[in-house]
């Protein structure tokens, strides 16, 4: 079974590989305009992104995010809790 897998995931590889065209790396300045600001201030974002980390738990998570902002423009999005 995984030899038949690899060999399809392969010739399915293949026909997306070969129909991508351009170079493989995106050009920051026509792309990403702002990426130089990015790349200079990586060091603040690492900080925050830890801070916030360390107290994950005070983070809403999406769906409180969603009904809190559902409720302030009254139009309802169906949360379902718990969903797996």
């Amino acid at each position: 079974m995984g030899f038949f897998y690899d060999q399809t995931a392969n010739i399915v590889r293949h026909l997306y590989d070969s129909r991508i065209v351009g170079d493989p790396v995106l050009d920051p300045a026509e792309h990403f305009p702002d990426a130089e600001r990015f790349v200079d201030s990586w060091r603040a974002i690492r900080d925050e992104v830890l801070a916030v980390a360390a107290n994950l738990e005070m983070v809403p998570r999406f769906h409180e995010i969603t009904a809190l902002c559902s409720s302030r423009h009254h139009s309802p999005i169906p949360v379902t809790p718990n969903a797996a």
